[in-house]
């Protein structure tokens, strides 16, 4: 017999399902009633798969007496098109339906100015009730489309604290996090990284980029000090971060990512691109994207001046006392996106 299952958050799973996945698995924790419903296609599942979602998650509400359904999607056209499929299942089904935006296409944020696209948008967005949004370009876009417009933030699990703070102002090691694509400036990255004598970074994922970069590094000489680590787990990522002089990010655009709450709450500065929440946040230097230079003098200034970073570091975490997994469960159930 299926377990009751008053609040559904919907989301891939977290074994494949990257930050996104995590997010809605560690606010699922802390809201009373709910439970977690798996989307989306294995990696390794038929193609096809997903177009049974709409229909799962109908008899999962009908049979589980589901009431708040919430859902969490992408400003892209696969990502926003299965959640709208899903959405109007849920709300077919006698379920009031949130979703959540985590991230965004550029694309789709300067379409979204355009009035016929935005028809067509608010009439598929009625089974929804309410929309949360990380960013205020996602906020501006959403904003008239009929269901309410709420902020949030990210969220960040505490239990990496278990271990204790990072101690920035005694490494000289910079650590990057997440896939290594152009989009996530890597390249960019790597490049400033070389122009500092001395620097030293680790680039932590994997992704499309990685043998070219490895064939840079060793070419110009850096691989000694700019290390490509690959994919860390959970515990290592934990060591990773409490072991470095700080996060790096220098991507092209950005939601809120999860990487930089996880800096900040262990206490770490951050140098990142000012982008998406990013500003906001304020966790440290802040450089517009695609600029090497910009990036190099950020990195540079911080890792010659170790009390800054600890000062940094401490008013970090600080800040991320408000964006624990608890404290977002709360703003999700406050601002209406999930009903308990």
């Amino acid at each position: 017999m299926d377990e009751r299952a008053p609040i559904l958050v919907c989301a891939r799973d977290v074994a494949w399902g990257g930050g996104v996945a995590e997010v809605a698995r560690l606010v699922t924790a802390h809201i009373p009633g709910a439970r977690l419903h798996r989307i989306g296609r294995r990696p390794d599942g038929p193609p096809l798969a997903p177009v049974a979602d709409p229909a799962h998650l109908y008899r999962r509400i009908r049979r589980t007496g589901t009431r708040s359904v919430l859902l969490n999607s992408s400003l892209r056209s696969r990502s926003l098109t299965r959640d709208l499929m899903l959405a109007r299942a849920a709300s077919a089904a006698g379920a009031r339906v949130g979703l959540w935006i985590h991230g965004a296409d550029e694309r789709w944020l300067t379409g979204l100015r355009r009035a016929g696209i935005r028809s067509v948008l608010r009439a598929l967005l009625r089974p929804v009730a309410c929309i949360g949004v990380l960013t205020p370009e996602q906020h501006a876009a959403m904003t008239g489309l009929g269901p309410s417009v709420v902020s949030l933030t990210a969220a960040w699990d505490p239990l990496l604290r278990q271990a204790g703070l990072a101690s920035p102002a005694q490494s000289h090691r910079w650590l990057f996090l997440g896939r290594l694509t152009r989009a996530k400036g890597v390249w960019s990255l790597v490049r400033a990284a070389a122009s500092v004598p001395h620097l030293a970074v680790d680039l932590a994922g994997n992704g499309p980029e990685r043998a070219a970069l490895a064939r840079w590094t060793t070419h110009h000489g850096v691989a000694d000090r700019i290390r490509l680590v690959g994919f860390l787990d959970a515990s290592a990522k934990a060591r990773a971060l409490r072991s470095a002089a700080g996060l790096v990010l220098p991507s092209w655009s950005e939601g809120c990512p999860v990487s930089v709450l996880e800096a900040m709450g262990l206490g770490l500065p951050v140098v990142a691109t000012d982008v998406g929440a990013l500003p906001d946040l304020s966790p440290g230097p802040l450089v517009p994207p695609r600029d090497d230079r910009a990036l190099a003098q950020a990195l540079a200034a911080l890792d010659g001046d170790p009390s800054r970073r600890a000062a940094l570091g401490d008013a970090n975490a600080r800040k991320a006392d408000a964006m624990t997994a608890a404290a977002v469960a709360s703003s999700l159930l406050r601002e209406g996106l999930v009903h308990g």
